[in-house]
């Protein structure tokens, strides 16, 4: 039959609520089938990894501490049966690690076993204290707390009678053969023990004792039924007193019978050995009599209150109620009631109470050897009361620490640390093959064998050192917990945490939790932000450094032009009769001029950029026309340095652009300049303009390579030369001037039109730069208006247009500027284009002399910073004046005021457009002809 069982098709059981297993023999038995919802329960990822696991040994999967509690219970509930069902509750481990508590229903058919299981903790944490009690009332020999009694005092069988079947027998059915006990249900060992009955008193009084009177009786509230009889024998006539104690499986509701009996000896030696017996576990003890009304005997070790007349019960009522710590008994009658009710009730015949901080345990039970008597013990417990309530302190405490760092923690373990001693809590599934080291509980050995397989060398240091069992005694007895981070053989960071698990904090903990945790991704972030902050600090100390040397470089650099405009003028003025050495000087003057203006340029250009207040610029620009400025402006400069300076065009096909002109004029002159500063004469600076095509309409691709054959720069320096105010060598080693923040600008500005920069260089051999621009490519349009343009620009500059002949002669322009200089400088520069000039020290000034003759001025030049009134003001009160010509006449900001934001006050302020100072001469000439002409 078990055959045909084994081959069933298992498979329908998926259908069926909660997890399923089907297994074939006890112990190290065959699994026939698994449920998914089984798997689930289990927390198992497949059916294979559950074979691999308990397919061995299915008790595996039981908490060890219910282990014998569950075995013991299948097997007894199974014990000569060939079909049956019982319920239990216990715990699991899952796949995991994790602790579950599941309740099941297991049936038996041969030795073909189902268990059905569902996660149910409720049911379990309501029933454990009754089934801790259930347990122990199957399998102590010592029943219902009576452990005063004779040792040979003993059970010898067990049934379910509600099943009318046999779970345990003891030596003293021995007589029967094995095929009998298979079938010695209740029923038939109560006949068979009437049948030994010769006295008809002694058989009625048995038969009152049958198993549904028994059931009657313990549903009436009786769980102890004492009876003693004398039983005819082979052996002859033995007097026997025999205890029925009966209880609840909290499991599956059926009611258990234990039968414990002991030879009948008489009645003094009984009361004499009990007397003795309970003297020795309680501190004090009270024997009533409640059919004669009288207190036995008082054994009061601790309390001698009681005296010989109170051993009457009326008389001694009171203290009575005070040693058992009732408070709601007002009479006799309700004590004798009180004790009979306790004492027939399994979980009513113990309890404690408290009385003025001190804590006492009372039992009551029946005196075995005479009715109506019984016995009420009275002990102490109040050091055991606070001993308990500190271990569930520290319990709870401990529970709390292991959830918390089972939630975080892949591995947790526990260390008793005088004992040196490991268990698991957790542990990771890569891990378990140290299971075995671990489970053997030598904690230094686990650890040896976790820093081998789990630890890279460099690390195994630290962590050895912070898991001595010293040195964790020494630390958590200053800290709750500590922890640190070591890197794993596969390359991953871990944080090992560190936990005493001791509520007490005095002295050296006993206990600890260490948990493991991945720290992987969280630590590199860490040590990522760490090197960054490392790099930004160094970065700052490199730019302070600059800093510090650009100061130092520009309070030489700014002083050597300055000293040459301060000496070259005071030694002009020396020889104001000598024509040709003043001009000369002149000439100097004007160099030094220009090359303090670069430099404070370079510095207000940065500031500029580095604010992002640099704003673009976009116009019409010829490529042949700037190359032919380039060319030039560099072939002359480079000439006087005897470096021979080259431009060259490659497949420019379309020769107008619109771009910030001053922005690529900026990057490439400030590149060439280098290029001709940094070549020894008879050396070579080459400037390349190539054109590409991007494949986008309206763009074209521009490279500028600009070459030499000078001094070069070293590989280390390249990797900064972007930096602001880096310098290779200082001016006083090179002869050669500047603040360090030329290639800083280039670079921005680069960026900010979107191209691209790249620099190769060799010490000793030259330098070649390469600025990529993409630039859209001008309509015919702005192309002629372009040629236009260049053309005005060429005749005030001296040139040629063919546009035809543009002059400002005869222009009207109010100037208005309060600083004499100023207006002097301007004055002679606006004649020289033969332009009448009307002064104006002032913005309220300015007001009055246009107001007198509004039509007189073809285009006013108007200071911002200046007494009285300044020039934002003065134009908003021009243009609100009731003449015609304020709305329309042109005004011009002319100011030190260099920045985009100034740009931007004075065209919201009603002004036409801005210059800046010092003032360059070509800008000024083309924005009064754009506005007059």
């Amino acid at each position: 039959m078990t055959d045909d069982i084994t081959k069933m098709d298992w498979s329908a059981l998926e259908y069926i609520s909660g997890g399923i297993i089907v297994y074939q023999g006890a112990g190290k038995s065959n699994i026939l089938f698994v449920s998914s919802r089984m798997l689930s329960i289990l927390e198992c990822p497949s059916e294979e990894a559950f074979r691999e696991k308990y397919g061995k040994n299915l008790a595996d999967a039981t908490y060890p501490e219910d282990r014998a509690y569950v075995g013991n219970v299948i097997k007894k509930s199974f014990l000569n049966q060939t079909y049956t069902y019982i319920r239990i509750a216990f715990r699991i481990y899952t796949f995991t690690g994790k602790i579950k508590t599941i309740e099941t229903f297991i049936t038996r058919r041969d030795d073909i076993y189902v268990v059905a299981a569902v996660d149910d903790a409720h049911t379990y944490v309501a029933t454990e204290d009754r089934q801790l009690a259930f347990r122990h009332f199957i399998e102590d020999g010592e029943s219902n707390g009576l452990s005063y009694m004779d040792p040979e005092y003993k059970a010898y069988a067990v049934w379910n009678l509600t099943k009318n079947l046999p779970c345990t027998v003891a030596e003293g059915l021995s007589y029967l053969t094995s095929d009998q006990l298979r079938t010695y249900t209740y029923d038939v060992h109560c006949n068979f023990l009437i049948s030994l009955l010769k006295k008809d008193e002694n058989r009625m009084k048995a038969m009152g004792y049958g198993r549904e009177n028994l059931i009657k009786m313990y549903k009436n509230g009786v769980s102890i039924a004492p009876i003693e009889l004398s039983y005819q024998l082979k052996g002859g006539w033995i007097n026997v007193r025999t205890d029925f104690y009966m209880m609840e499986d909290p499991n599956s509701g059926d009611i258990f019978l234990k039968i414990q009996n002991r030879n009948f000896i008489n009645q003094n030696a009984y009361e004499k050995l009990f007397e003795n017996s309970v003297k020795e576990i309680y501190d004090s003890v009270i024997l009533i009599d409640i059919e004669a009304d009288s207190i036995l005997f008082v054994d009061n070790k601790k309390d001698k209150s009681i005296k010989k007349n109170q051993y009457d019960l009326n008389q001694s009522f009171d203290f009575i109620c005070q040693k058992m710590g009732t408070r709601d008994i007002n009479s006799k009658d309700d004590l004798v009631k009180f004790l009979k009710e306790r004492s027939s009730s399994t979980d009513k015949f113990r309890w404690e109470y408290e009385n003025n901080g001190k804590y006492y345990v009372v039992t009551v039970a029946p005196a075995f050897y005479r009715d109506n008597v019984y016995s009420v013990g009275i002990k102490d417990i109040t050091q055991q009361i606070i001993e308990r309530a500190a271990r569930e302190k520290e319990d709870y405490r401990n529970k709390t620490i292991m959830a918390a760092l089972a939630s975080e923690y892949v591995s947790v373990f526990e260390v008793d640390l005088p004992e040196h001693h490991i268990s698991v809590l957790k542990i990771y599934e890569q891990s378990k093959g140290l299971l075995d080291i671990i489970n053997k509980g030598n904690y230094e050995n686990a650890r040896d064998a976790m820093m081998k397989w789990g630890v890279v060398p460099e690390d195994i240091p630290e962590f050895k050192e912070k898991t001595e069992v010293d040195y964790m005694k020494a630390r958590l007895q200053k800290e709750d917990s500590y922890s640190f981070i070591y890197k794993s053989q596969n390359e991953r960071y871990v944080e090992l945490k560190i936990v005493r698990a001791d509520e007490v904090k005095e002295g050296e903990p006993k206990h600890v939790i260490i948990g493991y945790a991945d720290r992987d991704a969280s630590h590199r972030e860490k040590m990522a932000k760490q090197e960054e902050l490392i790099h930004a600090l160094e970065q700052a100390k490199s730019a302070n450094a600059a800093k510090t040397n650009f100061l130092s470089n520009m309070s030489h650099d700014i002083r050597t032009p300055m000293n040459a405009i301060i000496g070259f003028t005071d030694i002009a003025l020396k020889h104001n009769d000598d024509i040709e050495t003043m001009r000369d000087y002149l000439k100097k003057i004007s160099l030094a001029s220009d090359q303090l203006l670069s430099l404070i340029n370079d510095v207000l250009d940065m500031s500029k950029i580095e604010s992002g207040k640099w704003e673009l610029q976009e116009e019409a620009v010829s490529i042949e026309s700037s190359k032919d400025n380039y060319e030039s402006i560099f072939t002359s400069s480079a000439g006087k340095k005897g470096v021979k300076f080259t431009v060259e065009t490659i497949n420019i096909q379309h020769n107008t652009v619109i771009c910030d002109r001053k922005c690529i004029d900026r990057i490439l002159m400030n590149i060439i300049s280098n290029s001709i500063k940094f070549t020894e004469e008879g050396g070579h600076v080459s400037l390349t303009i190539k054109e590409e095509d991007t494949h986008e309409a309206g763009t074209m691709l521009y490279t500028f390579t600009i070459k030499d054959n000078g001094i070069g720069m070293s590989e280390e320096f390249l990797k900064k030369i972007f930096s602001p105010f880096e310098r290779e060598r200082t001016s006083t080693a090179s002869h050669q001037q500047g603040t360090g923040l030329g290639m800083a600008i280039v670079k921005n500005l680069v960026e900010r039109i979107n191209g691209q920069i790249h620099i190769e260089s060799k010490q000793g051999e030259g330098t070649t730069t390469t600025v990529i621009l993409p630039l859209k490519v001008a309509d015919e349009e702005l192309v002629k208006e372009n040629a236009s343009k260049q053309g005005a620009e060429a005749l005030l500059t001296g040139g040629n247009a063919s546009s035809g002949a543009m002059t400002l002669e005869g222009k009207r322009i109010l100037l208005v500027d309060d600083m004499d200089i100023n207006r002097e400088i301007a004055t002679v520069i606006l004649k020289e284009q033969k332009i009448v000039v009307t002064p104006a020290e002032d913005g309220q000034q300015a007001i009055e002399i246009f107001k007198d003759n509004p039509a007189g001025f073809d285009a006013i030049l108007m200071d911002v910073q200046m007494p009285v009134m300044d020039g934002y003001d003065a134009t908003r009160e021009i243009r609100k004046l009731d003449i015609p010509e304020a709305k329309t006449v042109p005004i011009v900001a002319m100011t030190a005021n260099a920045f985009a934001e100034d740009r931007a006050r004075a065209i919201e302020s009603g002004m036409n457009d801005h210059i800046s100072k010092p003032i360059d001469v070509s800008q000024l000439f083309r924005i009064l002809m754009k506005y007059t002409l």
